[in-house]
């Protein structure tokens, strides 16, 4: 739960305490006034708590331009419950010590701690109170029994406090710290209260996973949690509550989500919102009306969904469907194909050899034999694609495999004016394929090299564990395979269709490649993803669920 000076329920009622208090005092500044204007002896005599009064305002101020700071000073509600009661102390000082009307100011500090603290600061509130009034009035004792010298006090006041009868004196201060302490454990028992009421209310909007907004008749915001001003961009600790959404979200980007707010109609709305920071997020845009029990409107309820996930998943089981398609449509053409292109193949090898083929017929007769061995390669890649076994999986350690690829990648004529640059940490272990998960990295590390541009720009090849990020993955942990690029790259309108079936950038390619590393990191519960790369080129990834040796088990 966050502390009490920054969750916004808390600096709410800070605030609202911060402008009660100026109220108060700026009252009894004029109580005092009016009373000396009246010419009564005791209060011509206030002067001091004139000034003290004056200086509350003051400190009033600085409170109010702490709580517009973007992120308060957490120790801001103690501060202001301890100074409270430090002026009140002073000013009863300065007034009669038990005496003093301005004893009734120990109540404000003893309540308002439990609702912008602890509900049960407001115990040790009281007993901080009980403590300043008797100690004031000890004060007042020594000053007339011992000569103790009282700075600013008047003797008007020495002298009324020290006509009263010490039984009377006595009883009037213990009842002033019994009414301290009753009211400490009732404020203590009512903020326990609000904050159990709290806890399933705005507490549950406020830790919902999804955006919550609420206007009024209005249109100001009544109140709008922390998720909400995630998707929307909006500063944490910026005070939002009684602003107008028109105000609140006035650039372009809010154009379609404020719409929505202010045609204040129930509804369901799929869009895709771009954050300030330039990301698009697709979301779902519910809003419901509120109404009172005459069916009269009285505010507007709306839920902003981030659906990246389920617009990924969606996305996953398109490609999914095209693969296995594609896959039926493969094992078909290979069925139907493959046969009689050996036959082909064989005759032209055979009139090759042939002494009576010279010439033009001899080179035709070559280019015949050259395409039928490519076409029987996109034959064995649909075949790969159609029916890919099943990984035999088995404990096995990804650091190994991965430098063993590296080492196979620099030594390949594409690497000639390319190094690869490999960052693998030690002891990455997962359950595995270790022959298929080969084929995946030497594809994507070919793939990389041959994206290079003609410069010297080398391939960063990296492993490290990472916790999945997926609908699927949740917060498993696993491992993360990279390798970047600092290629031409791929355009943006592309990089959804990277992985479907025979869509290749490549003269000559099948298109198969990036499609057999998807299914097979699949079939090992893992996820490849294909990025932009900051520095320019292209980010690969694959993530596979890391194996955690349990013990007594031998590696």
């Amino acid at each position: 739960m966050a502390s009490p000076a920054k969750d916004p329920v808390e600096l709410g009622r800070v605030e609202w305490y911060a402008f009660l208090r100026l109220f108060i005092t700026i009252s009894s500044i004029g109580i005092i006034l009016i009373y000396k204007a009246g010419g009564l002896e005791e209060f011509g005599e206030l002067r001091g708590a004139y000034v003290v009064l004056v200086c509350s305002c003051a400190l009033n101020f600085v409170y109010l331009l702490l709580l517009r700071m973007s992120s308060p000073p957490k120790f801001l509600p103690l501060l202001i419950v301890a100074a409270d009661l430090i002026v009140t102390a002073i000013l009863t000082y300065l007034t009669g010590a038990a005496s003093s009307l301005f004893v009734l100011f120990y109540f404000a500090p003893i309540v308002v701690s439990s609702l912008i603290r602890e509900p049960w600061s407001s115990i040790r509130a009281a007993i901080a109170a009980t403590g300043l009034s008797l100690g004031v009035t000890l004060v007042y004792l020594g000053g007339e029994r011992w000569g103790w010298r009282l700075p600013y006090l008047s003797e008007v006041w020495l002298r009324r406090i020290m006509s009263m009868e010490g039984r009377y004196l006595v009883a009037t201060v213990s009842a002033q710290s019994i009414a301290y302490v009753v009211v400490g454990m009732l404020s203590g028992m009512l903020g326990a209260s609000l904050r159990q009421v709290r806890l399933f209310s705005e507490e549950i909007l406020e830790n919902m996973g999804e955006g919550a907004i609420a206007l009024d008749n209005e249109n100001r915001v009544a109140f709008l949690n922390s998720r909400a001003r995630e998707l929307l961009g909006l500063s944490l600790y910026r005070r939002v509550k009684g602003m107008r959404c028109e105000k609140l979200l006035s650039g372009e980007m809010y154009g379609s989500l404020l719409r929505i707010l202010k045609n204040r109609a129930e509804g369901y709305v799929e869009m895709e919102f771009v954050a300030p920071s330039g990301k698009r997020v697709p979301l779902v845009v519910t809003s419901s009306v509120l109404r009172d029990d005459s069916g009269r409107p009285r505010g507007l309820v709306v839920i902003l969904i981030d659906i990246t996930l389920r617009k990924r998943a969606e996305e996953a089981e398109r490609r999914a469907a095209r693969q296995e398609a594609a896959g039926e449509l493969a094992a078909g053409i290979a069925h139907e194909i493959r046969n009689p292109l050996a036959s082909i193949r064989g005759a032209a090898q055979e009139l090759l050899g042939s002494a009576s083929l010279a010439g033009n017929d001899g080179r035709l007769m070559e280019l015949v034999v050259r395409e039928s061995d490519r076409l029987n390669g996109i034959i064995t890649d649909f075949l790969a694609f159609a029916r890919a076994k099943p990984p035999s999986r088995r404990p096995c350690n990804l650091s190994e495999v991965v430098r063993s690829s590296a080492f196979v990648l620099q030594r390949r004529a594409e690497a000639g004016e390319h190094p690869v640059r490999l960052k693998v940490e030690d002891n990455l272990l997962c359950l595995a394929d270790e022959e298929q998960i080969g084929q995946v990295l030497l594809n994507l590390g070919v793939n990389a090299l041959e994206a290079c541009d003609d410069d010297d720009s080398p391939v960063e090849v990296r492993a490290f564990r990472e916790f999945g990020v997926s609908a699927r993955d949740g917060d498993r942990p696993g491992i993360k395979v990279e390798f970047v690029d600092r290629g031409s790259g791929v355009p943006p309108g592309r990089m959804a269709k990277v992985f479907d079936p025979f869509f290749t950038t490549k003269p000559g390619g099948t298109g198969l490649g990036l499609s057999i590393v998807q299914r097979i990191v699949q079939n090992h519960d893992g996820d490849v993803e294909i990025t932009s790369n900051p520095d320019g080129g292209t980010i690969v990834s694959i993530w596979l669920p890391e194996y955690r040796v349990r013990e007594g088990e031998r590696r």
